[in-house]
């Protein structure tokens, strides 16, 4: 790039462009003295309105139209009086009386909508006093400019902050080239001139990269980063009238730092006029003509998006209208293009599937523009207007374009099915981001619903299901925050203060504590905010706005907690109810947890009418049960099981969850843990009838079973245990052949009419199941299965993770293992290596790049050239386990349990040491969305004579 010169200014470092500011690709004319007049100011920006208004769709053909171009339904504008909620002052006027959730701050300041605020302002009015905090969100003040030099740290140092600030600080709101800002730093360091516009977006960024450093230090740190503020702030003060998209940018970096240092107020003001600034630039319009500069045309484009998705977060956050409307708007996406392959005369697209860093800013407006619309629906004085039977059907539109967002993510950004710990850090900031935006809109879609009482009228009737089902969505989203922050803060990654995830942080457990008082019996919502509530401390460290979060919410879990235990109070209010038949609490416009505060006058009426709510919601429609695990004996030594060559030592036991347990906690275990012990899902009786049927099949002619004994007990004869070693890998392993009249009936145990029905009717229940737990539209059990047994010491299954093979597929299926009977610790059943899905990932990444030349055909086998014999990674599951530093896991499973698994969680099996002969039976099912891409070879049964997922090709005897 050639470096635009401008006027040094005295004490000052000097740099050179980062992105050319004008609109045009001509040299911007730099006055040896600037004008600060109000004729030369609208000017400038008059040009640029006249520009933006010239810009027109369809001038040169027909243009590509933006997803965020177009509303969905009911939401496009059709007022110009009222832009912003399409009602008319009459329709407005209509509605009668005054919005009581819009509150004042100290400043005379609204708060109301989506805000938190709003809850904080009416916490201090209703829920308690607190006279030793203030509730008020004055700015924190920053440290005196006049007290810090600035200075800029050596170049090594400048290196590192520049670093941290694209891979950790601003990893997914990528609006700054970071070839370029390199080159503008270099310049700094190199004495050359350049523009004060330049040398402030230098030192914001290094503002942020000091504030997210992992080191306090001159340089490092808050101090450091106010220095590096201060500095940026001194170089935009000399051009107040410039309006560029350097200026633009490096504004928008200056308010996440003060959003990040407790500075809202100021933030807010600022960024009303980024908004002005970008939209007198025209970047909320498709250019008119193909710019020859690659890195302005994409860049302007990035600065536009990353400003519209603060605008959906701010007005959430603030309660205020949107700034930027959807319908004003025909900007394109952004390329999926890396910073290192855009160039002033090319941009080099990156290749479908492989990660780019561009993607979770184009996934990240997708979202943001669901949450805007979330928020005009159900936070504008039209949502006052409607029924729930309209609410309900905006909900379910937004609910379906959610999904339709989350399905849509690439495989590297898919935080559903990846463990965080199997990517970058700059991947794991970008999933981590877009989980956190995923479940801050649905918290704000489901919440409103949690307030509603339900009477007994045909249409409360009809509402009734879906009320419930929108208590569980919003406490599944608010549990996905605070266990996204616990795992934040375990992995050392809540470095200093991340604004938007303290907020996030606040909402979700604020909505745990109202909701675990409206419904007592589930025990787990209670506790799960409890323990947010102690680990959060650890991200606020120094904040102001942070430590009044957690203030208020003391307040809230202390007066919830005595209302709770008060029976009386309780007692009299189901009396009431009885007497005075309460109908339906209107939806709360704010969307607060606890809004309904704005129709009462006291706490006391707060506690009466939510005791009110509860009996009423628990009569009508059913309580919530938390989940009530079966004891688990303590093992604080751990125990010694053996496996093919070695002791397993120190294994612990897994920790198993009630069927009935709420779907958020069990969706959270699944994800965090890799596997999912669930107790109770199937009929018992079911299982073991199976388990009589099979045992009685495969003992004909084989001798499996001691004589005498019933098949459900399934005891061992004591014959050779190879003998009873299922077909396939392990057989091929031990140079054994697929024969033996025990082998012929395993192989046609796998089509038998009895294991048909079982499948059948295990499906029935484990498909719904599953769908929940993974959130397929249609879930389906795939026909190939398999079912095993395993005689005592007899050879165990190796280690070995499911997608190995899977590979004909995407890493979206979940394993259903079932154990056919009751399976004891020491009796063979299934271990884990405990959270190890992070492993697994890693092995498949090395086996596609060792497996990549080979044929499709060898590639998508488990047992190809590269791999061990039978498909495993490891034989020895004892060493295996020590290698990885890592604990294997098992239970005491019994007919009924269901164990969930990843296709990425890695487990083995243990030697059958059961001290009674008791054979080990049980099945493996897999399950997928039918409506997704799934290994098709999964669609031929198990043994069958097309089966090609097998170590060796087995010739199917004929059954005698």
């Amino acid at each position: 790039m050639t470096p635009r010169k401008g006027p040094k200014t005295a004490g000052s470092p000097r740099s050179f462009t980062f992105i050319p500011n004008q609109i045009h690709p001509r040299k911007r004319p730099r006055p040896a003295k600037r004008q600060r007049s109000a004729s030369h100011k609208v000017s400038k920006i008059q040009n640029a309105c006249i520009a933006c208004r010239d810009t027109t769709p369809g001038t040169t053909g027909s243009p590509l139209v933006s997803p965020l171009s177009e509303e969905s339904g009911r939401g496009r504008h059709q007022s110009t009086s009222s832009h912003d909620c399409g009602l008319d002052v009459v329709t407005i006027a209509q509605l009668g009386v005054p919005d009581d959730s819009l509150q004042e701050d100290q400043n005379g300041h609204i708060h109301g909508g989506a805000s938190e605020f709003s809850f904080m302002h009416l916490a201090r009015q209703r829920l308690a006093s607190l006279p030793a905090v203030s509730i008020d969100f004055s700015d924190h003040p920053l440290p005196n400019p006049t007290s810090l030099a600035p200075i800029l740290p050596p170049k090594h140092v400048t290196d590192q902050l520049i670093a941290r600030y694209f891979d950790f600080g601003l990893s997914t709101s990528r609006l700054v080239h970071q070839p370029s800002l390199i080159n503008i730093v270099d310049c700094i360091y190199n004495d050359e001139d350049c523009n004060p516009d330049d040398r402030a977006l230098a030192y914001i960024v290094l503002a942020l990269g000091s504030h997210y450093s992992n080191y306090t230090t001159s340089f490092c740190g808050f101090s450091a980063s106010v220095r590096f503020y201060n500095m940026a702030q001194a170089q935009l003060n000399e051009v107040p009238d410039l309006v560029t998209i350097t200026t633009s940018q490096a504004r928008l970096l200056v308010i996440h730092y003060l959003l990040n240092h407790a500075r809202m107020h100021e933030a807010w003001s600022i960024f009303g006029i980024v908004v002005r600034h970008i939209q007198a630039l025209g970047l909320h319009r498709r250019s008119r003509f193909k710019d020859a500069n690659c890195i302005r045309h994409e860049y302007r484009k990035r600065l536009f998006w990353c400003v519209y998705i603060y605008d959906r977060i701010l007005s959430s956050m603030f309660g205020r209208p949107l700034a930027l409307h959807n319908d004003d708007i025909d900007q394109e996406e952004c390329a999926l293009a890396n910073d290192q392959d855009i160039e002033e005369s090319r941009c080099q697209v990156t290749t479908e599937g492989v990660f780019c860093t561009s993607a979770a800013l184009v996934h990240y407006a997708r979202v943001a523009r669901i949450l805007g619309q979330i928020l005009r629906a159900y936070y504008t004085p039209l949502a006052r207007s409607q029924d729930i039977t309209q609410l309900h059907k905006s909900a379910l539109l937004f609910e379906n374009s959610l999904k339709a967002w989350r399905s849509n993510l690439p495989p590297y950004l898919n935080y559903v099915v990846l463990p965080p710990s199997a990517v970058s850090m700059t991947a794991q900031r970008q999933m981590c981001t877009l989980k956190l935006m995923f479940a801050h809109a649905s918290l704000l879609l489901y919440r409103p619903f949690i307030l509603h009482a339900i009477d007994k009228t045909a249409e409360q009737t009809s509402s009734r299901q879906w009320v419930k089902r929108c208590h569980v969505k919003a406490i599944e989203a608010a549990n996905t925050v605070v266990s996204e922050c616990s795992y934040l803060t375990q992995q050392g990654l809540f470095s200093r203060k991340f604004w938007l995830v303290t907020y996030m942080q606040f909402a979700s457990i604020g909505t745990l504590l109202m909701y675990s008082y409206i419904w007592p019996e589930d025990i787990m919502v209670r506790r799960t905010a409890e323990e947010a509530m102690d680990s959060f401390p650890i991200g606020i460290e120094g904040d102001p706005v942070g430590e009044r979060y957690l203030a208020t919410l003391r307040e809230l879990r202390d007066m919830t907690r005595a209302a709770q235990n008060d029976p009386a109070t309780r007692n009299n209010e189901i009396h009431r109810l009885k007497t005075n038949a309460i109908g339906m609490i209107s939806i709360a416009p704010s969307g607060n947890e606890i809004h309904v505060l704005e129709y009462l006058q006291t706490k006391r009426q707060l506690h009466n009418l939510l005791t009110t709510m509860t009996d009423v919601l628990i009569e009508n429609s059913g309580t919530v049960t938390g989940p009530t695990p079966a004891s688990i004996p303590l093992n604080t030594e751990g125990l010694t099981l053996h496996g093919t060559g070695s002791a397993i030592t120190g294994v612990k036991y897994l920790t198993p969850c009630a069927a009935d347990a709420p779907s958020y906690e069990l969706k959270r275990k699944y994800q965090e843990d890799g596997v999912l012990w669930v107790k109770g899902l199937l009929d018992p009786a079911r299982v073991n009838k199976m388990r009589g049927e099979y045992l009685s099949f495969v003992n004909q002619g084989s001798n499996m079973l001691k004589p005498g004994t019933d098949p459900v007990d399934g005891i061992f004869s004591g014959a050779d245990w190879r003998d009873f070693l299922l077909p396939g890998a392990v057989r091929v392993a031990l140079g054994l052949k697929d024969d033996g009249r025990f082998v012929e009936n395993a192989i046609h145990s796998h089509h038998a009419k009895f294991y048909i029905d079982f499948k059948t009717d295990v499906a029935r229940v484990l498909e719904p199941f599953v769908g929940k737990l993974c959130d397929f539209e249609e879930p389906w059990c795939l026909p190939r299965s398999l079912l095993r047994c395993a005689v005592p010491g007899g050879e165990s299954t190796p280690v070995h993770y499911d997608q190995i093979f899977l590979r004909a597929g995407p890493p979206t299926t979940i394993t259903a293992w079932v154990p056919i009977g009751d399976v004891d610790v020491k009796e063979g059943g299934l271990i884990y290596l405990d959270r190890a899905h992070d492993i697994g990932k890693r092995y498949e990444d090395d086996f596609s790049r060792v497996n990549a030349d080979l044929p499709d055909e060898e590639r998508l086998s488990a047992f190809n050239r590269h791999m061990e014999k039978g498909g495993w990674l490891d034989r020895n599951a004892g060493n295996f386990g020590k290698n990885w530093s890592r604990s294997w896991l098992v239970g005491k499973y019994e007919a009924g349990d269901v164990l969930f698994h990843t296709p990425y969680t890695v487990h083995a099996g243990a030697i059958n040491e059961s001290e009674t002969g008791r054979i080990r039976v049980s099945t493996d099912l897999r399950f997928v969305d039918k409506n997704k891409p799934f290994d098709e070879r999964w669609t031929v049964h198990a043994y069958s004579e097309n089966d090609p997922n097998t170590a060796r090709k087995i010739p199917v005897p004929k059954r005698r």
